[in-house]
């Protein structure tokens, strides 16, 4: 071992020496304090606290005495002279503005109160006529008082009153804190008197230890060197030692930040630079990344010396010497404030114009509606059906019963029709003839348009025009391509071109205009929820985008062509109904076969006992086996018990919500059993977790209310499904 070596490793041998003994010397003078010189002080500061107390009690007694002596000379009467002592009782309590009030008790009157000791009160009045005893003041400052008499009061016989006035314990406490203060301070300095020469001699060693001195200094020199090089550039650079405190910086940190290097030296740039709305998990990445010794970079709010915010990219750099050991970090920092603030005004902007827009209301307002009727609504109908089904014979009740039945239909159809707004696959399709649709459609608009001097040409060359479609959605669709090709011709005038044909079985319907055209970088992004290439105000950017998804549910396909100052071609393409209907006559196929195939036990899981009962009716009634669970932590166990063909599941329950009962039964007991989801509110309403697990995970989803057909088809479409999979 060298000899530089063995003068290090004494140097630290002493300096931990110091330093344990500069620990107990302190930790024993603070015991000291806290059980022996605090103790005594708060004895003396009590004691005269309750002499006060005494003394000024007394004080009351002799205006009570100069008082009745008025009544015995006959100049006042008895209530006026206890009405005077009391308004001069009063007074005082609001000049000494203190929380220890005096009160007066009638010793005759039947006294019922927890904060005074009744047997030790009567003890005192009836013997000595004064004294201290206990007082159970309600206060968060009493604890260091309890069981302790700081109460004093004292008999005033002639009106059969006692005077009594209790320890501020609010005020008691902060002048014993000031006076302990006090104390800290001159047990503080004597305390600095042995300590100081201990730490300076610790000091005195570690420099000794010159050869690590040097190799820290001459690569602090180095790093300020290096640093020199990027005086001039536009980011702002920081050197910090291995703790992170600011050893050095540039000008253009300064010119940043308006921080110049006298003001930070030796600080933490979290110490000035962070504020209100530096993001904590940003602050936390970038520390985890430097304790692993990694290069970091990241965004983050930080403020100027003048409180403006400013927004910086940040790289932050570790320095390793041979042994891998940090001993410098450099912070290269660039201000992005301006582009931070462009994207802030764009987030800003979307969310104007999407609450602004009438779908987003109106799906809100569904949300919310469908939410709180959904449950009971499905009770409703469901002990409806039950009845009907009971009394089918009885004539008078089938009369009422298609009554509440058709108003049962007409709040369904309600609930549903605000839940299309949110959802794109709850409106019901049927069989209609497109040009119909068209011209319908055309026939409101026409007139419009005529007199923007926009004409529109209708050519139908469609020999089977037939598709399965939901007339008011599809009638949405055609209405937003006319309107942007109106827009389009907006000022100009021109023509609109409806042509129809079939291709193979479908039908392909073309909306061309010889309007400005689109530019070719936004083709791609027309369908983008938010895109526009309107002005602001003019468009929401949410029109195509809507327009996208009824065409895909149509399970129809739409494009576009264009070219800048020639115009636009929208080609909408939809199967003929006769090709769908003879997809769903062979699903129907196999779903006879299948719901045959799968009988068996049926879990349905709700916290809502009637809603379960509705579902084990509909299940029992077409040979179903039952049984019930009241939430999924309840409905896990019986899984692990017992073999299921399928389950109906709640969203929202106590316990164990049915999200999480579906990934637990997919992850850890079984992949494959159908889990049907029975909820009253829309995915979009529950968290992005939720709805994930729900689309990955369950087999299928049924929306409150629903009827008894309604669950017989989605019985029927799971047992397909699992039939078309295994064959």
């Amino acid at each position: 071992m060298s000899i530089n070596k063995i003068k290090i490793l004494r140097n630290r041998f002493f300096y931990l020496w110091m330093m344990i003994t500069a620990i107990i010397i302190f930790i024993t003078v603070s015991f000291m304090v806290n059980h022996w010189v605090f103790p005594i002080q708060k004895e003396i500061l009590l004691k005269a606290e309750k002499e006060k107390l005494q003394e000024m009690s007394m004080m009351i007694i002799n205006r009570l005495d100069y008082y009745n002596q008025q009544v015995l000379t006959g100049k006042s009467s008895l209530i006026k002279a206890q009405n005077q002592a009391r308004l001069e009782i009063e007074f005082l309590n609001q000049k000494t503005n203190e929380q220890n009030y005096f009160w007066i008790y009638n010793i005759n009157s039947s006294l019922t109160t927890n904060q005074l000791n009744i047997q030790k009160f009567n003890q005192i009045i009836k013997s000595k006529g004064f004294g201290f005893l206990n007082y159970n003041q309600n206060t968060e400052d009493k604890t260091n008082f309890e069981n302790q008499e700081n109460y004093f009061v004292i008999n005033f016989q002639p009106w059969e009153w006692v005077i009594g006035r209790g320890l501020d314990y609010q005020g008691f406490n902060t002048t014993l804190k000031q006076e302990n203060e006090k104390l800290i301070k001159i047990l503080g300095m004597i305390l600095l008197v042995l300590v100081i020469p201990i730490a300076l001699m610790a000091w005195i060693l570690k420099l000794r230890d010159w050869s690590m001195i040097a190799e820290i200094k001459l690569q602090t020199n180095e790093l300020k060197r290096l640093a020199m090089i990027a005086e001039h550039t536009h980011s702002g650079i920081l050197i910090m030692n291995k703790d992170g405190e600011i050893e050095w910086l540039n000008k253009s940190f300064t010119n940043i930040t308006g921080y110049t290097l006298p003001e930070v030296l030796g600080k933490k740039p979290a110490d000035f630079l962070n504020g209100e709305n530096t993001d904590p998990n940003v602050i936390l990445e970038m520390r985890q990344g430097l304790k692993n010794r990694k290069r970091v970079c990241v965004e983050l709010c930080n403020y100027k010396k003048n409180g403006d915010q400013v927004w910086l990219n940040i790289e932050v750099i570790p320095i390793l010497d041979s042994k891998q050991e940090v001993i410098n970090h450099i912070a290269i920092e660039q201000d992005i404030t301006s582009r931070m603030s462009v994207e802030k005004e764009k987030s800003e902007m979307r969310k104007k114009l999407i609450h602004s827009d009438k779908l987003a209301t109106i799906g809100e307002l569904a949300a919310g509606v469908g939410h709180e009727i959904n449950n009971p609504l499905t009770i409703v109908q469901g002990n409806l059906e039950m009845l009907g089904r009971e009394y089918a014979k009885d004539d008078a009740f089938n009369i009422r019963f298609e009554k509440i039945n058709s108003a049962m239909e007409r709040i369904r159809g309600i609930v549903k029709g605000l839940r299309s707004f949110a959802r794109n696959d709850s409106e019901e399709q049927e069989i209609m003839d497109v040009h119909e649709a068209i011209n319908d459609t055309v026939s409101l608009v026409e007139s419009i348009f005529e007199k923007e001097n926009i004409v529109i040409k209708k050519n139908f060359g469609c020999n089977n025009s037939k598709v399965i479609i939901n007339l008011g959605r599809f009638q949405q669709v055609l209405m937003n391509l006319l309107t942007n090709s109106k827009d389009a011709l907006e000022g100009v005038g021109g023509q609109i071109d409806i042509i129809t044909k079939n291709i193979n079985n479908q039908v392909c319907i073309k909306i061309i205009d010889n309007g400005c055209g689109i530019k070719e970088e936004d083709l791609g992004k027309i369908f983008q929820a938010f895109h526009t290439t309107k002005d602001v105000g003019k468009g929401t950017g949410l029109g195509l985008s809507i327009v996208s998804s009824i065409i895909d549910s149509f399970e129809g396909s739409i494009s576009v062509k264009s070219k800048v100052n020639v115009g636009t071609e929208f080609e909408v393409l939809l199967p003929l109904a006769d090709c769908v209907l003879e997809i769903h006559k062979k699903q129907e196929k196999v779903k006879e076969k299948s719901t045959s195939t799968y009988r068996g036990k049926i879990l349905v899981v709700d916290d809502e006992e009637d809603i379960r009962e509705i579902l084990k009716s509909y299940l029992e009634d077409v040979g179903f086996v039952v049984d019930e669970a009241a939430d999924g932590q309840i409905a896990l166990e019986m899984v692990k018990e017992e073999k299921y063909i399928m389950v109906f599941v709640d969203l929202k329950m106590p316990n164990m919500r049915g999200d999480e009962f579906i990934n637990n039964v997919r992850n850890k007991l079984c992949d494959n059993i159908p889990i049907i989801v029975v909820t009253g509110c829309q995915l979009n309403e529950e968290k992005s977790k939720t709805s994930d697990i729900v689309n990955r995970l369950s087999s299928g989803i049924i929306y409150k209310p629903f009827n008894r057909e309604e669950i017989y088809k989605m019985i029927s479409n799971t047992a397909a499904k699992i039939y078309t999979k295994a064959s």
